[in-house]
């Protein structure tokens, strides 16, 4: 398969579809959105936006607890990597963004990027 076949998810992609991750109604229709679509392989043909919902809180689930608080506090309550730093005992910003940014990273991977 070649790369124009694949679809992949960029980190700005993943980091917009986030939210639906934190909002339990996004949940459910993301659920019942990838039942409709998976039939339709690649989310980039076939199921849109919902499909795409539906990947990223697939990569979500597959998370541990600590990468769900990091993405919760950064994408979700807006927290600065400064607060995240702080809250989480953390020597500086650097440790806050490397954390955060390989939680996003575990999900492209997770999702075949």
């Amino acid at each position: 398969m070649s790369g124009r076949d694949h679809f992949t998810y960029t980190r700005q992609q993943i980091e917009a579809l986030l939210p639906a991750c934190f909002d339990p109604d996004f949940g459910i229709l993301a659920a019942k959105a990838e039942q409709e679509v998976r039939s339709n392989g690649d989310p980039a043909h076939g199921g849109g936006l919902m499909a795409m919902v539906a990947d990223v809180r697939s990569a979500w689930d597959r998370l541990d607890r600590e990468d769900h608080r990091l993405l919760e506090r950064r994408h979700n309550d807006g927290w600065g990597l400064d607060v995240i730093a702080a809250s989480f005992g953390l020597e500086n910003e650097q440790e806050a963004a490397n954390l955060v940014d390989g939680a996003v990273n575990k999900m492209i991977d997770y999702l075949g990027g």
